[in-house]
């Protein structure tokens, strides 16, 4: 079968503009080129640019995720995989995960499993300002514990054969150290660790993709994730 030679020509002519308008953008131009060359140039002298982020005992939400089922002004029932069902108790606390507002604690946990849906119930005793909604909310967190614990965030975390590793900076010589590590729980912002790092290590952040062992780094700040950040301000609140 022979290519049409008007979809030939409609190819080629789509490709040149596509290219013009890249080059009027600036995108594809001598002077670009050399100052992306100058740029690797100053990171190969100065070192990688990264984030770091500092290990301190920080508040460490260990959550389970439910969803909800059905409401009333007294009561709403959520559901979640039997599985994880195991790990809650009556009593624990329930919170909006966008305000980080409780708004109830499990009242009660039915033995039976909720046939329509395969799933565990959970009902919650809601509080006087949640029981005011006609709707709270799809899905809640059962908080299971909420702990001063050592947390690493999870950009920070990479695996290698599925273990867990991460970047320490050596702060005098500004080079990266790999460090394997032990972690435990985890939620939306960090992982609880277990060995492997101490209170006052600097981690690397971001910018792990591009460093190897004996590769100078330079470290831009010690913010953190903006994630993490903002969620251990909603949880100083707690």
């Amino acid at each position: 079968m022979k290519f049409p030679f008007r979809l030939f020509v409609y190819l080629f002519f789509a490709g040149l503009l596509a290219f013009a308008v890249e080059w009027q953008k600036g995108v594809i131009t001598e002077r670009n080129s050399a100052e992306l060359i100058s740029v690797l140039n100053e990171w190969r002298n100065n070192g990688w640019p990264i984030e770091t982020w500092e290990i301190t005992k920080q508040p460490f939400l260990d959550i389970e995720t439910v969803s909800l089922l059905k409401q009333n002004s007294r009561e709403a029932i959520f559901v979640m995989p039997i599985e994880r069902a195991r790990n809650v108790r009556v009593g624990m606390k329930i919170m909006n995960p966008k305000t980080f507002e409780v708004i109830g604690e499990i009242s009660r946990i039915p033995q039976r499993v909720n046939s329509s849906h395969g799933m565990k119930e959970i009902r919650v005793g809601l509080s006087k300002a949640s029981s005011n909604n006609k709707h709270i909310f799809e899905t809640a967190w059962v908080v299971k514990s909420l702990n001063s614990e050592l947390i690493i965030p999870i950009e920070a975390i990479s695996y290698d054969k599925n273990k867990a590793f991460v970047w320490v900076l050596d702060q005098e010589n500004n080079m990266p150290i790999q460090r394997k590590i032990d972690i435990a729980e985890n939620n939306p912002w960090a992982y609880r660790v277990i060995s492997g790092v101490a209170s006052g290590d600097i981690l690397i952040t971001n910018g792990t993709a591009n460093i190897e062992r004996r590769s100078k780094v330079n470290p831009l700040h010690k913010a953190g994730p903006a994630d993490l950040f903002l969620y251990l301000k909603k949880v100083e609140s707690l």
